[in-house]
């Protein structure tokens, strides 16, 4: 499945977020 850029991003930002 393609993610578009930005909601790649937006995923690794919240991912990141969880485990901070």
């Amino acid at each position: 499945m393609y993610l578009k850029l930005a909601d790649y991003q937006k995923a690794i930002a919240d991912y990141n977020q969880v485990i901070s």
